[in-house]
Parts: structure tokens; sequence; C-alpha cells
């Protein structure tokens, strides 16, 4: 069917012989509003001009259309139904008596009736609607509806239930009919409506997969509308995206967004993605997507980007961050306080296949020994230091594993040569595996040069993690340490020995590491702001305000007006009630609470700025670690159909607990689509 509609095709049809069905299809399409190209020329008080048409008239006027090709007006009712007159004939094209002759046409007995006919066009004959049979039918109906819509909802409801616990809702077994139907099964014995519903013969059960899927669809969806509409209401927003992997080993980026309603900080699970490609163009490509979605032309409101994962590796973040702020003017790269720095180094080295390689061999020393009493026993005869746990994280960059290969490395090839001289079996292949590691010159290579580069990025790690550390600090620490000390190793005999191909790759690990640190730390100006409302210092500031932090905040968001924000800060540190506050979010509220935001306009919307910023912080109610429930989930589930909504119904429960309406607005749209049930009022 025709999804577009233009006067040049009305003129060509006879519309009063069109099908209902099309009668109705052209109504809802719309009148064409083209731009057209009217020009006419004039003249007032000795004075020329030329007047042309204006977009805007089409919203003055709601019956108005246009044709490109002519290059004239026309009346839509009119077209449609039939008038003797210019505005459906040749069209109208005096610019310069347009509101007249506008005004007259609509004043007519012609469009006024054509208007009615097109509004009224699609809907139940008047006379029929008054009809006693037509109300009881109609009364009928509704009740059937009704009774259709609570058994929707309770198999909404089911499929609410399983995804919440994370349970399939599908058996890949044939004994059993899958938790879902299971669950309805139960419900029936419960509930006789559901019963008699489940007994019947209608056509449609809901327990078929296709409905299942269609209704976590529509949750997907209402779920989605709500983040929207959440976001729409926000002042600010921070995007995060990471790598999740699944138990198959499929990885896929994951998108969150933050941002505060009310003084409370939400997280929200947005979706997994698959980018075309791993490239910067590629992933800020799939960002900026979803991020035009949600903020539509409100290009301000993003004011912190946040990515970890290797697919946004070094040497491409730096592409990714700096394609989105293009966009984006304020939305500075920041390190979130979900992102720990260990992890970080891992993902920044993954991309190096042989550092894969080498992480997953290692990895499984410690898998080897905790999968057998017997393997451990044999270990304790050699040592006495313990086995580190083996790693929940697909390449295990820790340092008590690279430290208890490197510093007990005789006494586990003897541990090896033992188990290998016992019978053949499982533990003898094994064993002879690692031994063979453990005496082959690349792995020794990556094993010393990781046991020197671990513990700086333990340190910088747990440096990190401290609430008041500031930028001067982060400087000293990234610039003046971790780069420092990783170059040297860079430049030591190490790194320069070995194989041409480990020359280079070592010194590509250190030049890596050294470049993540200095792009991830490159803006520390919201550690600075964050220092305004350290509530210790009040006493403090009351006495000599913070000037130069003061200045450096509004240099980076210079929409805040510093002279008013000096002025609330004075006031904001003078008052001893506001010296309680412990953190941003508890001081958020307090205003928020004692309806003073409007005073405290600048104060309020820079403490909305920095509690939406995923920074690191010791307020549990900042820290709400959604990636981490993602990756959770992920690593959890099997692979199955719907999983995007699946997830979300599980990550996202607390927020569909919220929303009063929720199986309602589902009901709505899985009423919209081609169903046997009827699930319409009349």
């Amino acid at each position: 069917m025709t999804t577009t509609v233009t006067v040049q095709y009305l003129k060509t049809i006879n519309f009063s012989q069109l099908s209902l069905e099309r009668k109705v299809e052209i109504k809802n399409i719309g009148r064409p509003i083209p731009e057209v190209q009217i020009t006419q020329a004039g003249s007032s008080h000795n004075k020329k001009y030329i007047r042309s048409f204006n977009y805007s008239w089409y919203e003055k006027y709601p019956w108005l259309c246009g044709c490109e090709i002519k290059n004239k007006l026309f009346c839509f009712p009119c077209l449609l139904f039939g008038c003797d007159s210019v505005w459906t004939q040749n069209g109208f094209a005096l610019i310069n008596n347009l509101k007249e002759k506008c005004e007259l046409h609509q004043a007519s007995k012609s469009h006024v009736n054509n208007s009615i006919s097109l509004r009224t066009l699609g809907r139940i004959n008047i006379a029929q609607s008054l009809s006693e049979a037509y109300r009881l039918s109609k009364i009928q109906h509704n009740a059937q509806v009704q009774k259709n819509r609570n058994i929707l909802s309770k198999l909404i409801d089911t499929v609410n239930l399983c995804a919440t616990l994370e349970l399939p809702l599908q058996s890949e077994s044939s004994d059993n009919q899958g938790v879902y139907k299971e669950v309805l099964n139960y419900g029936a014995k419960l509930n006789p409506e559901l019963r008699e519903h489940l007994n019947s013969n209608s056509a449609f059960k809901g327990t078929s997969k296709t409905t299942q899927d269609e209704l976590l669809q529509c949750m997907l969806e209402v779920c989605q509308e709500q983040i929207v509409s959440e976001i729409t209401e926000s002042e600010f927003l921070a995007v995060m995206a990471d790598d999740t992997t699944d138990v198959t080993g499929n990885t896929q980026t994951v998108i969150v967004f933050r941002y505060q309603l009310h003084g409370t900080v939400y997280e929200r699970f947005w979706g997994y993605f698959n980018p075309e490609d791993e490239t910067a163009e590629g992933l800020s490509e799939c960002i900026g997507n979803e991020l035009k979605k949600v903020l539509k032309n409100d290009s301000h409101k993003l004011i912190a980007q946040t990515y970890d994962g290797a697919s946004v590796m070094s040497g491409e973040k730096q592409g990714v961050q700096k394609k989105i702020q293009d966009i984006y003017k304020y939305a500075y790269y920041i390190h979130c306080y979900t992102h720990q720095v260990n992890l970080v180094m891992k993902n920044v080295t993954s991309s190096i296949r042989s550092v894969r390689i080498f992480f997953s061999d290692l990895s499984g020393i410690p898998a080897f020994f905790s999968q057998s009493p017997k393997r451990l026993d044999v270990l304790k005869k050699h040592m006495s230091a313990s086995i580190p746990r083996p790693s929940n994280t697909l390449w295990n960059f820790n340092i008590q594993t690279v430290d208890f290969v490197f510093e007990n490395k005789e006494q586990l090839i003897k541990c090896f040569e033992e188990m290998v001289s016992l019978e053949k079996d499982k533990t003898f292949d094994k064993a002879k595996g690692y031994l063979a590691l453990l005496n082959n010159e690349h792995f020794l290579f990556w094993l010393q040069l990781f046991h020197k580069i671990m513990p700086h990025v333990e340190l910088l790690h747990s440096q990190m993690q401290s609430r008041n550390i500031d930028a001067a600090l982060i400087e000293k620490l990234i610039i003046d340490s971790f780069c420092c000390d990783i170059e040297e190793i860079r430049d030591s005999e190490l790194c320069n020995s070995g194989s041409l191909t480990e020359i280079a790759e070592s010194k590509e690990i250190c030049d890596r590491m050294t470049m993540d640190c200095r792009e991830r730390f490159a803006f520390t100006s919201h550690l600075i702001a964050a220092k305004l409302f350290y509530s210790e210092h009040f006493p403090q500031y009351s006495e000599n305000l913070p000037l130069f932090e003061i200045s450096e905040t509004c240099r980076v968001y210079p929409f805040l007006e510093e002279e008013k924000l000096k002025t609330e800060l004075e006031i904001l540190y003078s008052r001893q009630e506001y010296h309680s506050a412990h953190g941003l979010t508890s001081l958020l509220q307090l205003i928020i609470h004692d309806n003073i935001h409007e005073f405290l306009s600048q104060t309020t919307n820079l403490l909305r700025i920095l509690v939406t910023m995923p920074m690191t912080t010791n307020e549990p109610e900042r820290c709400l670690s959604t990636l981490k429930r993602i990756k959770t989930y992920q690593r959890n589930s099997t692979s199955q159909d719907r999983l995007l909504a699946l997830a979300m119904v599980s990550v996202e429960k607390n927020m569909i607990s919220r929303i009063s309406d929720f199986n309602t607005k589902v009901i709505e749209k899985f009423s919209s689509k081609t169903c046997r049930m009827e699930f319409t009022f009349k």
C-alpha cells in the first residue's frame, strides 16, 4: 500500500469509489505538506518586497496541503470529498492574500461539511451507535475484552516472574513442559478463571513460544519507553559501555544510562549490541545511535561517558570518546567506579594475541589444582604456599597467580613431574602440558614481564579506590609514578631481550598501559568540583571561599553562572544545618526536601551533574553496580531467544515493580499486534 499521499495522486483518483479500508488508510497517512516554492511581489509605502510561502502556515491551517510539482496550495478535505473551487482544481498561489482567502475558505459550507466527513470517516454510523442492539453488543464485547485482558495480565505476570528469577521459559527436555507452562498450570489450580481459559478450546491459550516472545518484546518496549521518559525528565545523563560475555563465550557491548531524578540516582540497563566493527568508527556509531533515541536534540544533557572492555581498547578509546564529544560537548570521558584498574589493564593488553594466550594458560594452573583434592595433596608435598583461587574473568589478570607461579616455578615443575610419573589419565595429560609450559621460554618471558608490571598495577588500583583522591594526586600517581615505573620496565634489559616479536610486543604492552592511563585520567575537573561539597571542609570554606575550585568548575561547565554559584556556596557553607550532610546525594536530597533548590539553582545543578557521574565514591547510594549485575546475569544465562528482553526484565525488576500500570501498557502494545483474541475495548 502507498505510504505517502501527494496532491498529484489525489487528483487522479475518485475518492468516493475507493474501499472504506483504503479511504481510512489515506486519512491516517494524512495530508501532504511538502516545501513549496511560492513567491509574490508587492509594494507598500513606495517600498517593494517579495513574499514567499512560510512552512508554518501548515500548522496554522490543519487542512492546508501543498503540491511541490505545481507549487500550489490545496485543501485536503475538499480534495477528497469534492468542492468546486480553486482549492481543489488549479490550486492557490496568491501569497499576499493567503490569510484572507484561507479564513474565507474554512468558513465555507462545503469546507465545513467535508471536514466533518473526513473527521468521522471510519467511525460507527451514528444511527447504529444509538441502536439498542449495538449498545448490547458493545457491552458484551467489552465484558469479553475485560476477561481476556485479565487472562493476559496473568500471562504477563508469569513471564515476569520467570524472567525476574532468571528461569528459562522453555524446556530443552521432553520430560517437562518448561517453567512458564508449569507456573501457569499451578496458577490455574488457584484461579478458576485461568483454569477455565487453559481448559477451553480457545485458539489463543497464551502458552506458545510465539506468545511468550511477543509478550517479552512488548515488556521490553514498555521498559525502554519508561527509561526514555525518565531521561527526558532528568537534567543530565551519563553513558556507560562495557563488554559482557555469556556462558558460550560470545561477547557483546552493553550500554547503561545513568541519571538522577528528584535526588535519587538510577543506572538503567539499555541493551546488548554488536557493533558492525570494533573500530572507533563502529563503536562510536553504535553508542551514538542509542544516545539519539533517548536524548533527541538535547545534546547538552550528556555530561559523562565511560567505557571499558577489550572492544574499547587503548588506541581506539580516544577515537570513540572524541567522536561522541564532537556531538555532545560536555560529555567528558571519566574513569568509572566499576572499572577496576587491574582489569582495565587486562583489557588494554588482551588485544595482543600472545598475551591473551599467556593469561589463558596461566589461569589454567590454579583451576587444575582446584578441581581435585588429590592434586592439591601432591602440591602440598612440594610447597607450603596455597594456590590462588581461579578467576571468573575470561583471562585472569591477578597478581597472586602471577607471583605464585613465578616464585614457585621450581616446586611446580617437581609437582607436575610427579604427576606425570603416575598412571596415565586426564591428570597425566594435563600435568604433562603444564610441565611443558613451565619450561617454555616464551611463557617464561611473559611471566617475568608481568611479575615486574603487576605490583605497579595493583598499587595504582588500591590508590584509585579512595574517595578523597583529587586531581593533583591523580596527576602524581599517574604521570609521576605509574607511567614512569612502566616506562622504566619498557627500557629495561628484559624488554630488550628475547625474540624480535617478544621485544616489540613487550614494548607495545608498556606503551598501551601508559597511554590508557593518561587517556583515562585526562579529565579530572569533576574531582575538583566534588571537593566543593566535602562537608568536613565547610567550616574552612566559610572563612575562605574555594575560588580556584569554583572557577575551574565553571570553566568546564560554562552553563553554570559563576557569580551566582559563589553566592549560593557562601550561603551553604555558612548554614550549620547543611554541615551534617555527608555525601553529594544526601546534600542534594536535603536541598530538594527543604524545597530550596530554586534559591540554590546553580548549586543544585552542579550537584546533579556530580551525582550523575559514575566516579569513585564511598556513598553506597551512588554505587549501583548495574554493569556488574548485567555481567553476572550474562555469565549465568544460556543462549536463547529474546535474551535482551529477559535481561531487561531481570535486571530492571525494581523499575518494573514501580510502574503501576505496567501490565496495562504491555496489554495495549500486545493488543495492537495481530492476534486471534479480542483485547481492544469499543
